[in-house]
């Protein structure tokens, strides 16, 4: 059997430092989302626009087959302490589009709202939910959905699981308890591990009342969506994070509130995170509101008065799921939006990113206000809505050289195949402007050169696309290093590299 990973036609990505072995010259640079300036949905209905409503921020989008978006979101309405029945509420609501932008919301006779009979309200009593598609699954329960229920006992709460047809009519279908669950609760079924996984958040609470407490992300997985196990921490502050910023009293300068994270498609064993990031870390002025903590009874904790209780996002990758990497530049992959926008105090990316044609589009909720309930002043009021952002496709990171022409060499990779007759060729995600440039060699596991496929034989390769072609002279053809271990040693000039993958041609 060839050392080394199996890659097949899956995408590499420059995301993952495991990918190199060697680098010279190279920085792997994480490429941020640019926020649109203007939400695809905002709260619009007579039951939405009221003072005490605005769009929360989980929610799912999905682009099913026929080229439709469907969205699901979060509407909250209602004071803090509610004291009669119905004052105060979480709801799934609908809408979609033919195009990922312009967004309707078709209503529907099922749930009335604040007095309008018709409206799009598909689960009236849902919060922090996600919907996915079971592929093990009955087609009566196609679309699932999972989401957190108020206290049920201090410090425990349910998950409330919801099945449907169509992603329309929804009927209850069980209920786990499992502690902390609050925020978003991210379910699917992962074939990697063959079996259902479940990502949500945890506390750590200190004893005493005073001490240090913060979040963390918690995955868990399940034969059935009942009985749920092998809890594991994937993601929390680390020392660097820590070091950021020294707050009062000992306490953390940043939690994580919460992530979502999937299978990157077309990319094997690869996953990706969307960590969101709490800051509170200097104290806000006197007689300042204070955000809820979560804690049980609503207590209010230190932490959660300290300052400025804003959201951004930050990456992750794994090659199982559990055990999730940072990329050495840890910069914000989405920021808040400038002042008075809608999403100028937090974000919150939604599962799943979609993929259209070379592009990736990120949808993401955004508010307005802070953890603590403080209104961005150059707005005056709450504002928020679900935004779109737009990234090339795998363009998350990329091994980037400037002036200098700098190296890189991978960990050995290896692909399936042997004995075919596609044809095969090696395809870079890659922008060299207008001039730089890039050549690859292929090695073999020891690191030498493979004959026909050294530099001395690459073409220069040039151009902005996701899948540029590499050439070496002579027609070296790559269908005869299948099942053989191979690295790639890369030279960039003024060019970000992002990805690569071994494509296949039409069979001969």
């Amino acid at each position: 059997m060839p050392t080394g990973r199996l890659v097949r036609t899956d995408c590499q990505l420059f995301l993952d430092r495991g990918l190199l072995s060697e680098a010279d010259g190279i920085e792997v640079v994480v490429h941020s989302l640019q926020n649109t300036a203007e939400p695809v949905l905002v709260p619009d209905q007579p039951w939405e626009t009221a003072a005490d409503a605005y769009i929360g921020h989980v929610g799912s989008i999905m682009r099913e087959e026929g080229g439709r978006f469907r969205l699901w979101y979060d509407y909250i309405y209602g004071t803090q302490r509610a004291e009669q029945p119905g004052d105060k509420g979480r709801c799934m609501a609908y809408a979609e589009s033919a195009d990922g932008v312009r967004f309707e919301k078709p209503l529907f006779e099922w749930h009335p709202m604040r007095g309008s009979s018709r409206t799009n309200i598909l689960i009236p009593a849902s919060r922090g939910g996600s919907v996915w598609i079971d592929p093990n699954a009955p087609p009566e329960r196609r679309y699932r959905h999972q989401g957190k229920q108020a206290l049920v006992i201090p410090g425990v709460r349910r998950v409330e699981f919801h099945a449907s047809p169509d992603g329309l009519r929804w009927q209850p279908t069980h209920a786990a308890e499992l502690g902390d669950c609050d925020t978003q609760n991210l379910a699917f079924w992962d074939d990697l591990a063959g079996r259902y996984v479940l990502y949500t958040r945890r506390w750590v609470r200190d004893p005493d009342p005073a001490g240090p407490r913060y979040r963390q992300v918690r995955r868990l997985e399940s034969d059935d969506l009942v009985r749920w196990d092998t809890e594991r921490i994937v993601w929390e502050a680390d020392g660097l994070d820590l070091a950021w910023h020294q707050a009062p009293d000992g306490h953390p300068g940043v939690d994580y509130y919460g992530a979502t994270a999937y299978r990157y498609p077309g990319a094997g064993d690869f996953y990706v995170l969307f960590a969101t990031a709490f800051w509170h870390w200097f104290r806000q002025p006197e007689g300042g509101a204070v955000g809820v903590s979560g804690d049980p009874e609503d207590r209010r904790t230190a932490v959660e008065q300290l300052s400025p209780q804003t959201f951004d996002v930050r990456l992750g990758y794994s090659r199982d799921g559990v055990r999730f990497s940072r990329p050495a530049d840890r910069r914000a992959f989405l920021r808040p939006g400038r002042s008075g926008r809608f999403d100028s105090r937090m974000v919150w990316v939604l599962p799943f990113p979609v993929v259209v044609g070379d592009e990736l589009w990120v949808y993401y909720h955004g508010l307005n206000r802070s953890h603590d309930h403080r209104i961005d002043p150059a707005a005056g009021a709450v504002r928020s809505g679900i935004g779109r952002a737009v990234m090339r496709l795998d363009g998350f990171a990329s091994a980037h050289a400037v002036r200098v022409p700098g190296t890189l060499v991978t960990e050995p990779l290896w692909f399936a195949g042997e004995g075919d007759r596609r044809e095969r060729r090696l395809e870079l995600n890659l922008d060299t402007g207008g001039g730089g440039w890039a050549r690859v060699a292929l090695l073999d596991s020891e690191a030498r050169s493979i004959p026909g496929f050294g530099l001395e034989d690459a073409m220069v390769v040039s151009g902005n696309g996701i899948r540029v072609p590499v050439r070496w002279r002579g027609n070296a053809a790559l269908a005869s290093l299948a099942g053989r271990s191979v690295r790639l040693l890369v030279q960039l000039f003024d060019a970000d590299l992002y990805a690569f993958r071994f494509g296949e041609g039409p069979r001969l």
